[in-house]
């Protein structure tokens, strides 16, 4: 037990899916059940569904030393119904390898059922406290490439590349292995260029990514790289600042709550209402006793790319509340759900081929491949990690490092992990970022 934690955190392993935290400190929880989440909700993604298709054992094998790990009675694989030819690739294998222990959850097709809080609620029937974490219902939820990239450091090898998505207004749409590190501009460069002008690009999906530009690196998180033409309306949205949002919602914003109604989080019984939020920020009324649910929020977006008639952004407001309450030191307590699921909460569930068609993007769906390797000749590896201090670096400029030796080191006393090369090359600068040229 010991040894695998170990191994999971000398290879720098975090959740491949989401916010990045650090794996080894979660492998510390005791838990009945390991859920895989392979819902892959973000409209166009694909990556972890190549991986199981590909790496289905592999994956599976992970699981079985994860479960061991954690006390688990059973691993629970959670992956949408309409997946069906990988889902029977991986009954085959289950059934060959004899693993009784592990299930599959069919999920059906809708957005955002990725959230943690979602999944482990349709999967087991239980909802977890507000402020609570999975553990708190004696489960435990890992991505598919977080557990690969774990089979990977119990054999020794540190992550030092990144599974993606890449789709959109490129010659190649696919899925691709890349080197963390690597710019977008690369990867564009090697999926045969751009197809439209004047692009935006999206690290990490359309609804709950980031813009990003193109000398922007690949990090342990990046799962998808979305380009879009320059005047499309997602991009316009997100590239509001906090003054144009407040300015935006005083004046349009007709209390309709339509976001609140639609917001999965509230439908499953958390207390979260985005159009009481919307108020009390456009009218600045942050002492006002709604504030704290706004940490109930997933941030999916959900609320201004689909439910908001006027075309606002509650996500933002949402995601410049957690901030600003943050910054005074507050945050949110463990407390039980006393609301009820919503009775309309099947009705109002949001189908993600009804959002891929008011996001405009159908037509890149069905674009996708299997997955192919992209090779770098650089890279610029970030000391922060996802969670934590930064790493201090280990080398200097003009060292020559191969792929996988450790560059950079947390302070001892300070959460972080190592930061592993991802190529073999020679550094040739160190800022907030160590450089390496092949």
């Amino acid at each position: 037990m010991d040894n695998l934690v170990t191994a999971v955190k000398n290879a720098g392993v975090v959740g491949a899916g989401g916010a990045g935290f650090p794996t080894h400190i979660k492998l510390a929880s005791r838990v009945e059940a390991l859920i895989i989440n392979a819902a892959e909700c973000e409209p166009g993604l694909s990556k972890d569904i190549s991986l199981l298709s590909e790496s289905g054992e592999e994956i599976l094998k992970s699981a079985l030393a994860v479960k061991d790990v954690l006390g688990a009675r059973e691993i629970i694989l959670a992956i949408k119904k309409k997946q069906r030819q990988v889902i029977d690739k991986l009954e085959k294998t289950i059934s060959s390898l004899k693993y009784p222990e592990i299930r599959l959850f069919l999920l059906p097709d809708i957005y955002p059922i990725g959230d943690e809080f979602l999944l482990v609620e349709m999967v087991t029937g239980k909802r977890i406290p507000s402020g609570g974490i999975p553990p708190d219902v004696y489960a435990l939820v890992q991505n598919v490439e977080t557990l690969l990239n774990i089979g990977k450091a119990i054999r020794g090898e540190p992550v030092t590349e990144k599974y993606i998505t890449v789709m959109g207004e490129v010659a190649g749409p696919g899925t691709y292995r890349v080197p963390l590190g690597i710019p977008f501009d690369d990867i564009i460069n090697a999926c045969g260029g751009l197809i439209c002008e004047q692009p935006r690009l999206f690290a990490n999906g359309l609804m709950m990514g980031i813009l990003v530009k193109g000398d922007d690196v690949v990090e342990k998180t990046t799962s998808a790289l979305f380009v879009l033409p320059g005047n499309n309306h997602i991009a316009s949205r997100m590239a509001f600042n906090a003054e144009q949002v407040r300015r935006q919602g005083r004046s349009a914003c007709e209390q309709c709550r339509l976001c609140t109604d639609l917001c999965p989080r509230y439908l499953l019984g958390y207390n979260i209402e985005p159009h009481r939020l919307m108020q009390a920020y456009c009218y600045s009324l942050l002492e006002s006793p709604p504030m704290m649910m706004v940490f109930n929020c997933c941030e999916c977006g959900l609320c201004e790319q689909y439910a908001c008639p006027m075309d606002l952004s509650p996500r933002k407001v949402c995601a410049l509340l957690k901030k600003e309450l943050s910054d005074r030191g507050l945050r949110q307590e463990k407390e039980p759900l006393t609301r009820p699921v919503d009775t309309f909460r099947q009705e109002r569930m949001l189908p993600t081929q009804r959002l891929s068609i008011r996001l405009g993007i159908s037509e890149y769906s069905q674009k996708t491949g299997g997955i192919e390797s992209i090779t770098a000749t650089r890279v610029a590896i970030p000391l922060r990690q996802p969670y934590g201090c930064p790493a201090r670096p280990v080398v200097k400029v003009g060292d020559r490092v191969t792929r996988g030796k450790v560059i950079a080191q947390p302070a001892d006393d300070k959460l972080g992990l190592a930061v592993h090369s991802s190529v073999a090359g020679k550094v040739w600068k160190i800022d907030d970022r160590i450089h390496i040229a092949i």
